[in-house]
């Protein structure tokens, strides 16, 4: 939150018992989804040291792949 992040999803174990579903290869175990504002707000909590040092803690247990997708322009009205 400190960094404009927002919950969009999550499924697969250990999270709230929705499923991660695969339609094309292999699901993966877990899949949390956040949107940020923009990459200067996600690289900024990436860089956060509160993070840092929890993300630290969680490569001891779990294996992460982490990766940004730049959205498309919201051309609502």
């Amino acid at each position: 939150k400190a960094h404009g992040g927002r919950l969009i999803a999550s499924g697969g174990a250990a999270t709230n018992g929705t499923q991660v579903v695969a339609v094309d290869g292999e699901a993966p175990k877990r899949v949390i989804i956040y949107m940020y504002p923009d990459m200067a707000s996600l690289q900024a909590w990436r860089s956060d040291p509160a993070y840092v040092e929890v993300r630290h803690i969680g490569e001891k247990y779990a294996k992460y792949h982490t990766f940004a997708v730049e959205g498309v322009p919201d051309k609502s009205p």
